[in-house]
């Protein structure tokens, strides 16, 4: 008689650097890391404790699945990023994807082959990214909890060592996802017919897209003009070719509270933009040379980061946003995939069976 194997343990990593535990105990922990518990929870049923943590106000980034060789560093994390309402899509669209390229490897055409070989590459290359980005805040939260001085002080502004790492982090985001943008982009272009000759970047499908040519064209194109996509465009060339993340004016990370039952639960916050939607305000620099002027820049920062646009929150839903577009171009380009089959004439040389 076959036997159900035990669920498997997960690590949820949730906004501002927390995370929650479900060792699939009669509880589940919401932590900073193990030393540092926040509050318990009765664990719901496997399937609902997204929904569970959801209704607190901490929606699921994404999903770790440690095992005994990822805690010791032999292993590659077993990491899912989660969309904030589609599930676990990006895995659907690397699986999607990784069929497509299989049939076209096999039937020999070559374009679709590399753009879907493309495209898996920059679904792993994202689900890193965001996996990165929120390490970073992790470890800053944890420094911060470490500094009792600033632990008495949830609201201050708040700097280390570990905030230039997470900058870093906001960068390779940010050239990676441009990276994924322009595949999807050619993607559109070549197999929704969308017009002639090559197109391979943003600037030129904006420049030369005929509207009503294509709905998933139309779609694209407006979003890369006057939507979300041209506002992350501008954010990467502001950032590449301007001044990078930390590089102008103040940039120090709050950290907030989240009222939890009677507990109060801190997260980072790493204000990206404004809520006038501006990366970085000119009147942001502290003169410290006079205290006067110092206090009231610092004054307006606070109030600037306030109102601002978290980074991982931005990272983790322009990644979704990213990967719905291109799930739209591979439905309405129908173009086809199958599963990989392994056959005897795959094996080469005897077949030993160990146990695991």
């Amino acid at each position: 008689m076959l036997e159900t194997p035990p669920l498997q343990p997960r690590l949820l990593h949730l906004p501002g650097g927390l995370r929650l535990l479900d060792e699939r105990t009669d509880k589940i922990v919401l932590q900073l890391h193990p030393r540092k518990t926040y509050a318990t929870i009765p664990t719901p049923e496997y399937s609902q404790v997204y929904a569970t943590v959801a209704r607190i106000g901490l929606p699921t980034i994404g999903v770790e699945f440690p095992t005994l060789d990822t805690l010791r560093g032999v292993a590659a994390p077993d990491w899912q990023v989660a969309s904030p309402s589609q599930g676990f899509a990006l895995r659907a669209e690397r699986n999607a994807w990784s069929q497509v390229r299989t049939l076209a490897q096999r039937e020999g055409r070559e374009f679709d082959a590399d753009l879907a070989n493309r495209a898996v590459t920059y679904l792993d290359l994202a689900a890193i990214r965001l996996f990165d980005l929120s390490n970073c805040y992790s470890r800053v939260l944890i420094a911060f909890d470490h500094d009792s001085d600033a632990r008495q002080k949830v609201g201050i502004l708040y700097r280390d060592g570990f905030v230039t790492a997470l900058e870093a982090a906001i960068h390779a985001f940010a050239a990676d996802a441009a990276s994924f943008r322009d595949l999807i982009v050619e993607a559109a272009w070549k197999l929704l017919r969308l017009g002639e000759g090559p197109v391979r970047k943003i600037e030129r499908f904006i420049k030369y897209y005929k509207m009503d040519t294509h709905r998933i064209g139309n779609t694209l194109w407006s979003v890369a003009k006057d939507g979300w996509l041209g506002q992350f465009s501008n954010l990467r060339n502001d950032i590449t070719h301007a001044a990078p993340i930390g590089g102008r004016g103040i940039r120090d990370c709050t950290v907030r509270a989240h009222q939890l039952g009677e507990s109060i639960v801190p997260q980072l916050h790493y204000p990206l933009f404004g809520s006038d939607g501006k990366l970085f305000d000119d009147s942001l620099y502290a003169d410290f040379s006079d205290d006067a002027r110092a206090r009231a820049t610092m004054e307006r920062y606070v109030s600037w980061s306030d109102g601002g646009v978290d980074a991982l929150d931005y990272a983790w839903r322009v990644t979704d946003q990213l990967v719905a577009l291109l799930g739209q171009v591979r439905i309405a380009s129908a173009i086809r995939g199958e599963m990989p089959t392994i056959t005897d004439k795959d094996v080469i040389g005897p077949v030993v069976i160990g146990r695991g």
